[in-house]
């Protein structure tokens, strides 16, 4: 439109400080990733391709990881929202969920279901409790899955019809070895469903 400057967001970003102990995701091979990452190095390069602000998603599971990545808005207005931890089997989730809602910077909230040994984590007890409190203070949540999770993830989705769900990383399907199904299927039929939304992001790795 004339005379509106258009907004280039990127919706998912990670920023760490690297120590072995926090970031046991990072395999041997991504030597690149084994080193601090912070707001100062993505600046320039965000004013360089005209991205005017960011999503910092979390990369810890713990609630440290939460507040870091809230306490560095405050120092980098650019970054728009964060996308969060908490500990879904906390007795005290609800009340942690409701203080954390009150920062206007946290936008969402996601689980790390892609390292569940049990496929149908997204439809346990804990995990759909977790979902229905989200729903209530308004944040998206974050769906982190890989294609064996998908049919338990949708069966998710249509149990909470008024909750925005992203998928992450397209559901991380196995580009390397080629194998687009049973990812393509099943990543069509999570996608009628019109409160599901999809990052395209993480297809390197």
């Amino acid at each position: 439109m004339d005379g509106i400057d258009p907004m280039i967001i990127d919706s998912h970003q990670h920023f760490w400080k690297y120590n072995t102990n926090d970031y046991v995701w990072m395999e041997d091979w991504m030597t690149g990733l084994k080193t601090d990452h912070e707001p100062e190095e993505l600046e320039p390069l965000m004013s360089e391709i005209g991205v005017t602000g960011t999503v910092a998603v979390q990369a810890r599971q713990l609630v440290e990881e939460t507040d870091y990545l809230l306490g560095l808005t405050r120092k980098h207005p650019w970054i728009l929202g964060v996308v969060g931890w908490l500990d879904f089997a906390a007795p005290d989730l609800e009340e942690e969920i409701a203080r954390y809602a009150q920062h206007e910077k946290l936008v969402g909230l996601r689980e790390l279901i892609h390292d569940m040994d049990d496929p149908e984590y997204a439809i346990s007890s804990v995990h759909r409790n977790a979902i229905g409190i989200i729903g209530t203070y308004d944040l998206a949540y974050d769906l982190l899955v890989r294609p064996a999770h998908i049919p338990a993830a949708t069966q998710l989705v249509d149990s909470f019809p008024n909750q925005r769900f992203i998928v992450d990383h397209i559901a991380k399907p196995d580009i390397a070895g080629e194998e687009i199904e049973p990812w393509k299927s099943l990543i069509i039929e999570l996608g009628r469903r019109p409160h599901v939304y999809c990052k395209l992001s993480g297809m390197a790795t």
